[in-house]
Formats: structure tokens, C-alpha cells, sequence
């Protein structure tokens, strides 16, 4: 396979090129010996990319994508079915265009990737639309430890049920499940120490207000704020107080109705 014969299975040269920019030349013999199933993955990731790369000003499309980013599209990417997942590296691999070149975050972010679950990632990414939610336009500093211990969060079981345990078989096992996910999130630091799960009794010994679901508490970390907000291409200049900036442009992949089912706790904090 040549290199066009490779660029032509991600759509043509010429969008690659938008994509990865200089390092574009090197697509095509990657993907000289990829399955079907990984030339697809990557171009699944490729298409997100594509669509993400309108939203760069001209400066950084002159940029180059990291190669270290690149290579863990290829690497890891293309073993990597779930929709979120590929997002979460079509995000990255354009956020990586940076006007400096020594920013390599991008590169950081795509290696913590490959150390969390499925569930995990989908868990990080309805937790800080919930506080994007919640907390937007409070002008809450969320980069001091303190204003992030007053946001301490509860999100009920029926959310994740609609956006995270997508499988019958993974909601039976949720109690098994919370375990593996929130000790994930907190030992690769995107959430606080301070978390449960559990019944409604667990949780309301930290409202009020008190639930009427099951479900987590958890407080946002600051790393855990600044990989949503580069997955969400908000990346150069940027603080954890962007999450709750409401001149941030951040739309949700999916929607979610927090009413009833994410609110701060305790409610005066």
C-alpha cells in the first residue's frame, strides 16, 4: 500500500493533511498493515477529527499534530471501538496543534487513555458536564483545593445508567462496578479523594439535600477539569476556572437532564 492508497481510506490527502498537518506524509504507511477493524477505528477518530479541525484559527493549523499523539491514535486508537473513546483521541489529536511547540499535554492525556476503562472515561466525561452544568456562570475559582471541596457533586445511579452502563448486564453490576470506576479516577487523578457510592443512606450523610436515587458523590480534580476542557479543544491560555466560564463554548456530545439527578451537596456549600 502507498501513501496515498493509505491517505485515500481516511477520505483523501487533502483532509488528512487538515487533520495532522506536516506529519500527514506518514499516514499512509502506517496504516500499510492495519486489519479492517483498525483501519476502521482510526477512521472513525479520523472523521471526528475532521469535523474538530474547523474550530482551529489559522495560526494552529499551520501546526503540526504531535507525533506522540499520532502514534497513540495508531497504536491504541485502532484497537479502540467505543465512540466516546475515539472522541476523547479525535479531540486530542487536534488540540494537539498548538502555537508552542513544546506543549506536549496532548501527548500526556493520550497516555492516560490507555490506563482507563471504557466505563471510566464515559464516567469522566458525564461528571464534568454535570459540573459544567451545575457550576456554570458561579464564578466558582476551581483551581484552588478549597472552592473544588465545596462543589462536592452527586450524580444518581439512573444517569449513569443512561450514558455510562450502556449493557443490561453492567447495571446489575453497578455496586461491583462504582468500585473499579471511582477508585480509577481517583488513583489517575481526575477526581478528589473524597467520593462514595452507594444507597440513598450512603449518600445522604453528605446532603443535604437528600437523594431520592442511589447513586456517587465526588468532588472535580483540577487535572480531571483540564483534560475536559482539552477534550473539548479549550486548551491554550486556560485555567479550571474555564469549566465554569460561560463564555466558553462547550456543547455536550450527548444531552442529560440533571434535574432530580445531579445537584451540590451539601446545597450550602
Amino acid at each position: 500500500m502507498d501513501l496515498g492508497t493509505g491517505l485515500a481510506l481516511l477520505g483523501s490527502a487533502k483532509l488528512a493533511e487538515k487533520v495532522f498537518g506536516p506529519t500527514a506524509e506518514y499516514i499512509g504507511q502506517g496504516l500499510r498493515s492495519f486489519t479492517e477493524n483498525r483501519v476502521r477505528n482510526v477512521r472513525s477518530i479520523f472523521e471526528k477529527a475532521v469535523f474538530k479541525a474547523s474550530a482551529l484559527d489559522e495560526d494552529r493549523l499551520k501546526s503540526p499534530a504531535s507525533p506522540l499523539i499520532v502514534s497513540t491514535v495508531f497504536d491504541f486508537g485502532s484497537y479502540t471501538e467505543d465512540s466516546l473513546v475515539q472522541d476523547y483521541l479525535a479531540s486530542l489529536l487536534i488540540s494537539s496543534r498548538t502555537t508552542n511547540a513544546s506543549d506536549d499535554r496532548a501527548a500526556v492525556f493520550g497516555n492516560l487513555l490507555k490506563n482507563l476503562t471504557v466505563l471510566q472515561v464515559r464516567t469522566h466525561y458525564l461528571m464534568y458536564n454535570v459540573v459544567r452544568a451545575l457550576y456554570v456562570g458561579s464564578g466558582r475559582r476551581l483551581g484552588n483545593q478549597v472552592e473544588r471541596e465545596k462543589v462536592q457533586t452527586y450524580i444518581s445511579v439512573d444517569l449513569f445508567n443512561r450514558h455510562v452502563f450502556l449493557q443490561e448486564s453492567q447495571r446489575q453490576d453497578s455496586e461491583y462496578l462504582f468500585n473499579s470506576i471511582l477508585h480509577g479516577l481517583w488513583r489517575n487523578n481526575l477526581i478528589e479523594q473524597s467520593f462514595a457510592h452507594g444507597s440513598i443512606g450512603t449518600i445522604s450523610q453528605y446532603g443535604p439535600p437528600i437523594p431520592v436515587r442511589p447513586g456517587i458523590v465526588f468532588q472535580p480534580s483540577a487535572f480531571g477539569i483540564e483534560l475536559f476542557l482539552w477534550i473539548n479543544l479549550i486548551t491554550e491560555r486556560t485555567t479550571p476556572f474555564d469549566i465554569v466560564d460561560p463564555q466558553k463554548k462547550i456543547e455536550p456530545i450527548f444531552e442529560f437532564d440533571i434535574v432530580g439527578n445531579a445537584f451540590q451537596m451539601p446545597s450550602n456549600g
